[in-house]
């Protein structure tokens, strides 16, 4: 080969060659305001797709032992629940939407016809005992598996069958057994000869002990009332309210009679034990039973609440737009595009507050209770459709339209000029957000200045951040102005008062359409 022994050995010496040096090497630069904008938006589809109520997940059924890190897993129990009454049930197949929302529904399966042996298909005896013994292990467990029925598995289920999960999925199923059908009550599926029979024993009792007559006799009527007229109890009657002065309750969603009842039928000298019972009865029966429901409660309230709160995201939506646009203009010009985004605390805080703060400024603060004259009378037009008195009846409401618009107005605008003042959490967020952005440029060239400015430059930086502070406030407290604006104007208890802000003709229409 023409080397020697020598020159291998000075070949093995030698140092191997190198890649040649790389010049300049990639530096990984500062995120742009766009690439953030994106990774947010990206990272938050992300995380509302999984915090959907849309979002399935496959349940894992391990028969591993439990590890102590099973308990930081996320459960189900702590997912949000897809509940029936937000879909649309047109836009889904039946069997979809019910295989769904019912899977404890038996499912009515097919006969399975019995399978027949086809004997040419079976093999010759010698190819039986070519089978080793984990194909016949194999092939039982499969006639097994296809004998078993996991019908049968789901009816026998323990779990299935009679565990409570206390979401209320079985209460579909409740009347034929111990509920009430159509809405009733349990009192009103009572015999009316049982009512009849104790009222006959109390009027006995009366003319006996000659105590508490026309107490009794009241009592008596009463429950006769809640049997014929399916259990609405009359409380019209002004006479009601002389002989019977252990009610309570009249005004509120409900009138009900105290326990006490029992102390002003009794006579004070010697209580009579079979009055006691009969006297318990009839306080069960008045309190098992609910006064007619006539003032706005549970759905009602809910329902015109959200639609006040859903009228005015438009008017609080425009009040911050202009409020971002000042902020753009005067205070982070080479952020403007993002001055929307610094006020994104004060938006939320608004959002997880505002409905709460407007259920109780409209219904117990103001709107409450049934509509009864000094008499005790109903009057016309209560509790539908134009209750002249100021009650939580949905007349009522309709009534005095006006002052309902000016209480949800002022409503919105303090939750909003609350959250938007000094001292309140979101308006710290949103300073310190927009603090930052402004002082970002001073400080980037601070980094850079000699030793010798550098003093200077931090009294510069300063001043420059308590004029953006100050510059804020200004501009937040413009807020309760720029919704009276955008609502029309003329925040006044008056029926020409916001008219961009008043939805008169729907929301009647919406209100009354509850009972």
């Amino acid at each position: 080969m023409g080397l020697t022994f020598a020159d291998i050995q000075a070949m093995s010496r030698e140092q191997s060659a190198i890649y040649p040096p790389m010049e300049s090497l990639p530096v990984l630069t500062e995120y742009s305001e766009d690439e953030k904008r994106i990774c947010e938006l990206q990272i938050g589809f992300a995380d509302r797709l999984r915090k959907s109520t849309f979002y399935i997940t496959e349940p894992k059924k391990s028969t591993e032992l439990e590890r102590y890190s099973d308990k930081y897993r996320p459960s189900a129990a702590a997912r949000p629940v897809l509940k029936r009454k937000d879909l649309h049930a047109a836009f889904f197949p039946p069997d979809l939407l019910e295989g769904y929302f019912n899977p404890k529904r038996k499912r009515i399966s097919e006969k399975k016809s019995s399978k027949q042996v086809n004997l040419d298909d079976l093999g010759d005896d010698a190819d039986d005992q070519e089978k080793t013994d984990e194909e016949r292990s194999d092939a039982g467990s499969q006639a097994a598996d296809e004998d078993y029925d996991v019908d049968e598995e789901y009816d026998n289920d323990y779990a299935e069958n009679y565990f409570d999960n206390g979401e209320g999925d079985d209460m579909d199923d409740l009347g034929g057994g111990g509920g009430v059908d159509e809405g009733g009550t349990v009192a009103s599926q009572l015999y009316p000869d049982l009512l009849l029979t104790l009222c006959v024993q109390a009027m006995t009792w009366t003319r006996l002990h000659h105590t508490h007559n026309c107490m009794l006799f009241c009592c008596t009527r009463y429950i006769i009332a809640l049997t014929i007229k399916s259990l609405q109890f009359v409380f019209a009657d002004p006479r009601t309210r002389e002989v019977l002065p252990c009610l309570f309750g009249m005004h509120g969603r409900y009138m009900a009679v105290d326990v006490e009842i029992v102390a002003c039928i009794l006579p004070p000298p010697t209580p009579h034990l079979s009055m006691f019972a009969l006297s318990l009865t009839l306080s069960f029966f008045l309190l098992a039973v609910p006064a007619t429901v006539s003032a706005c409660e549970g759905e009602c309230i809910v329902g015109i609440t959200k639609a006040f709160n859903g009228n005015y995201s438009r008017p609080v939506q425009t009040v911050m737009q202009q409020i971002a646009q000042q902020v753009g203009q005067r205070l982070v010009p080479q952020h403007s595009g993002d001055a929307m985004k610094y006020l994104r605390p004060i938006m939320n805080a608004y959002d997880n507050t505002s409905y709460d703060s407007m259920e109780t400024a409209i219904f117990p603060s103001f709107f409450h209770g049934k509509c009864l004259d000094k008499n005790g009378n109903e009057p016309a037009g209560c509790p539908n459709p134009d209750c002249p008195i100021v009650c939580g009846t949905p007349g009522s409401l309709v009534h005095f339209y006006s002052t309902l618009r000016f209480i949800a107005f002022n409503e919105t605008k303090a939750i909003l000029e609350a959250h938007s003042s000094p001292g309140s959490d979101a308006y710290q967020q949103t300073e310190d957000a927009i603090v930052r952005a402004a002082s970002g440029p001073a400080r980037m060239v601070r980094r850079y200045m000699r030793s010798g400015v550098d003093a200077g430059r931090d009294e510069y930086v300063k001043k420059r951040e308590e004029d953006v502070k100050r510059g804020l406030r200004d501009i937040m407290k413009q807020v309760p102005t720029l919704l009276q604006k955008a609502c029309g104007g003329r925040a006044a208890d008056s029926p020409d008062g916001l008219p961009e802000c008043s939805w008169e003709d729907a929301m009647k229409e919406f209100i009354l359409s509850y009972p």
